[in-house]
C-alpha cells in the first residue's frame, strides 16, 4: 500500500477530528476518543485518555478521565455540543500529585471550550461499544512458548504451524511457504536448505543439525533469484552483529527451526549476575533480555513480550508467571535503573497502570484514498469458510484477512487499513466504514484481531484509520493470542499476550 502527497490538516480532514489539542499554561492536553458508556435523557458518560505534554517532561504523562456532560444536538449540522461537563474521576498513575494540577487546567479549559462530536459517530461509537460488550475482557490461554536459552550466538527461525510445501517452478525443489525464511526441501536427496546471510546451509531434518554446503546445487540459486524477484522472503542478510561476525569467518552458528511460538534468549557465556540495590533480585548483565534470578526462590524470571515466565533453571522448564504471584521485590527495582523499564509489566505498579492507559490509545494515520491499494494473494481459488457466531465468512487462503459481509460486499484489511470489494475478487477500494457485524466476530475465531482496527474519518480524498497500540504486533494462533516486538523478526520469535479490550 502506497499514499501519496502530504495529507491534510486535522481540521480539513473531517469536521470531528480527534485527538482534541487543549493548552492550558505550560501544558498542552491531547484528549483522544471517548468510549462511550451511555447516552440517557441527554447525558453523555464516557471516558476518555489523556496525553500531557510540556516543556519540562521529554515523554508525555498519560492519564484517563471519566465525564459526565448534558448534549445539546444540532440535526442540521449533525454536531453534538457537550456542555455542563464534569469530571467525575481521573487517573494520572505516575503524576507526582495524582494528577491534580492536570484536572484543574482540565476542568477550567473545558469549560470555555466545549466538546463537540459528530452525531453520526457518536451513535457509530455507541453501536459498536453495544455490540462489542465494552470492558471485557479476552481469556487467553497462558501456556508458555518454546524458549531457547543459548550461551552463544544462534539463530531462530520460525515456521507458522506445520511445514507447507510448495513446487518451485523451474526446480526438483518445494519451498516452505508459511515462513518468510527460504527454507526449500529437495526430495530426491531427503535434504532442507536454509540460505543464511551469505550462504546455504542443510540438514536432513528441520531439527537439525544444519552445516554449510561447500557445493549446493545450481536449483537452489534458481529458487532463491525467483524468491527474491517475488519480495516474499527474508534472507536474513541483516543478523545480530555477534551472528555477522561469526558467518564472516566461515563458521556456521547454532539454527533452531521452530513450528510453534519461541523466543530466543542469547547469554554472551555464562550467566554475570549483578545485585538490583533494595531488593533480592539479581539482574543478569550479560544479555540483552529482561532476565533476573530471584535469590529468595532461586528461580529465573524473564520477561518476553509484556509477560513474565519462571524457571529453576536457564534449561527450564519454564512456566507463566500468573497474576499476584510475581515476587513483591519487582515492584521495588529503582525506575531509574537500567532495567527500571520493567515496571510498566510489573502489576500494581504506577507505570504499569499509565502503560494500560497508552496502550489503550488508538495509533491513527491518514491516507489518501486514492493512491492506496489492495492487492490480494490467494492460494487458487477464493475458499470461503463460516465464522462461528457470526453470518460472515472468511476466506482462508488468502495473503491477508478478507471477510465477506454480503453478496455484495467483501472486506479486507491490511496494515490496519480497511478496503471494500463487491466479491472476494476485488477490485478493491479504501473503506470509508465497516459494518459493525464484524465487530462482533468471537474471540474463539483467529480472525478476532480484525475487530481492533477502525475507520476514525474520511473525505472524498483522505482516510483516518485507527489501531490500539496493544495489538500492533499481536497474532491469533494456536486458541491464543501470542505478541512480538513491532518488528517482526524471525531471530525474536513470539509469546503469549493477553489483550484488553476497548
Amino acid at each position: 500500500m502506497s499514499a501519496v502527497g502530504e495529507p491534510p490538516a486535522a481540521s480539513d480532514l473531517n469536521v470531528d477530528p480527534w485527538p482534541r489539542q487543549l493548552t492550558s499554561g505550560d501544558n498542552t492536553f491531547a484528549v483522544f476518543q471517548p468510549q462511550y458508556e451511555s447516552w440517557d435523557q441527554g447525558r453523555l458518560s464516557g471516558r476518555a485518555a489523556v496525553a500531557v505534554e510540556n516543556r519540562v517532561a521529554p515523554q508525555p504523562t498519560y492519564g484517563v478521565l471519566w465525564f459526565t456532560a448534558r448534549t445539546e444536538v444540532d440535526k442540521e449540522t449533525r454536531m453534538v455540543t457537550l456542555e455542563d461537563l464534569t469530571i467525575s474521576k481521573t487517573d494520572f498513575p505516575t503524576a507526582p500529585d495524582g494528577g491534580a494540577t492536570y484536572v484543574a487546567a482540565l476542568r477550567q479549559t473545558l469549560a470555555g471550550q466545549p466538546l463537540t462530536i459528530a452525531l453520526d459517530r457518536l451513535q457509530a461509537e455507541l453501536e459498536l461499544e453495544r455490540v462489542e460488550e465494552p470492558r471485557r475482557i479476552v481469556e487467553v490461554k497462558n501456556d508458555p512458548p518454546r524458549i531457547i536459552v543459548s550461551q552463544e550466538p544462534v539463530l531462530l527461525v520460525r515456521i507458522d504451524g506445520q511445514p507447507v510445501l510448495r513446487q518451485v517452478a523451474g526446480t526438483g525443489l518445494l519451498r516452505v511457504i508459511n515462513t518468510r525464511v527460504l527454507l526449500l526441501f529437495d526430495q530426491s536427496a531427503g535434504q532442507y536448505y536454509c540460505w543464511l546471510m551469505n550462504r546455504w546451509v542443510a540438514a536432513p531434518q528441520l531439527e537439525g543439525p544444519w552445516a554449510g554446503v561447500a557445493e549446493p546445487p545450481a536449483a537452489l540459486e534458481t529458487a532463491k533469484a525467483a524468491a527474491t524477484q517475488s519480495g516474499q522472503v527474508d534472507l536474513l542478510d541483516n543478523p545480530d552483529p555477534d551472528l555477522k561476525q561469526l558467518l564472516q569467518t566461515g563458521a556456521v552458528p547454532a539454527l533452531y527451526v521452530s513450528t510453534v511460538p519461541a523466543e530466543l534468549i542469547v547469554l554472551k557465556g555464562q550467566p554475570a549476575l549483578a545485585p538490583i540495590a533494595a531488593t533480592n533480585i539479581l539482574e543478569v548483565t550479560n544479555t540483552d533480555a529482561d532476565l533476573f534470578l530471584s535469590t529468595p526462590d532461586q528461580a529465573y524470571y524473564v520477561l518476553l513480550s509484556g509477560r513474565w515466565f519462571r524457571a529453576p533453571s536457564l534449561q527450564g522448564p519454564w512456566a507463566s508467571v500468573v497474576s499476584g504471584q510475581l515476587p513483591g521485590d519487582f515492584a521495588r527495582i529503582p525506575e531509574s535503573h537500567p532495567k527500571g523499564a520493567v515496571l510498566a509489566s510489573v502489576p500494581g505498579t504506577p507505570q504499569a497502570r499509565q502503560a494500560v492507559i497508552a496502550n489503550d490509545i488508538p495509533q491513527t494515520a491518514t491516507i489518501s484514498r486514492g493512491a492506496a491499494t489492495l492487492a490480494v494473494q490467494y492460494d487458487g481459488s477464493p475458499a470461503l469458510k463460516p465464522i462461528e457466531g457470526t453470518p460472515l465468512q472468511s476466506v482462508v487462503n488468502a495473503s491477508v484477512p478478507v471477510i465477506r459481509v454480503d453478496a455484495s460486499a467483501s472486506y479486507a484489511l491490511q496494515n490496519g487499513v480497511w478496503f471494500v470489494a463487491t466479491s472476494p475478487a476485488g477490485p478493491w477500494a479504501v473503506a470509508t466504514s465497516v459494518p459493525s457485524v464484524i465487530y462482533t466476530i468471537p474471540v474463539s475465531s483467529p480472525l478476532h484481531y480484525v475487530t481492533y482496527a477502525y475507520v476514525y474519518g474520511a473525505t472524498p480524498e483522505w482516510c483516518t484509520r485507527a489501531t490500539p497500540r496493544a495489538i500492533s504486533a499481536r497474532w491469533w494462533r494456536r486458541d491464543q493470542w501470542w505478541s512480538t516486538a513491532p518488528a517482526m523478526s524471525t531471530r525474536r520469535g513470539w509469546a503469549p499476550s493477553g489483550i484488553r479490550r476497548r
